[in-house]
């Protein structure tokens, strides 16, 4: 088990969730890399350990919480035009049903790859995520958090990289 890699997404999903939960503008975008982080770390962790690792990293992400943004992940192209994460969980259950469930949800490279590029109108939304990001590295251990900011330094940059280009 990547114990580095798994508290990079701890952080990264918490993150994302105080953002959805302050209100922030692109809060949708924040359910869904939360959700992203999530299932990232439940293919790490593996089948029957996620919830326990939730419940220890991610204190106050509940369980309903965190299925809802696993979904808005795993069905972002349906979801994407919601203009609220109640509103994505909508059109989900319209679509799919209850039976939306992300644990029959196959994680490929795919998964994570954005449809289409991100506009510039996210750049404030982005640099604040990842200032929020920057600023948890300061509670992590030493030896976690060289590795964070490593990962840190590789997101801003293909931030940097996907924004010169749109």
């Amino acid at each position: 088990m990547n114990n580095v890699e798994l508290d990079s997404l701890a952080v990264s999903a918490n993150t994302h969730h105080a953002n959805v939960r302050a209100g922030r503008r692109g809060m949708l975008l924040s359910a869904k890399a939360a959700g992203t982080d999530l299932l990232r770390a439940k293919a790490i962790v593996g089948h029957g350990q996620f919830q326990a690792w939730r419940e220890k990293r991610c204190p106050g992400l509940g369980m309903t919480t965190a299925t809802n943004y696993t979904r808005i992940a795993k069905y972002w192209l349906d979801v994407q035009k919601a203009t609220s994460i109640d509103g994505a969980i909508a059109i989900i259950r319209k679509k799919y049903g209850k039976s939306a469930n992300p644990a029959d949800f196959e994680l490929t490279a795919e998964t994570f790859v954005e449809p289409e590029p991100v506009e510039a109108l996210f750049r404030p939304y982005l640099i604040s995520v990842f200032d929020d990001w920057a600023s948890l590295l300061k509670c992590m251990p030493p030896a976690h958090a060289t590795a964070a900011r490593e990962s840190l330094v590789r997101v801003r940059d293909e931030i940097d990289r996907v924004l010169a280009g749109s």
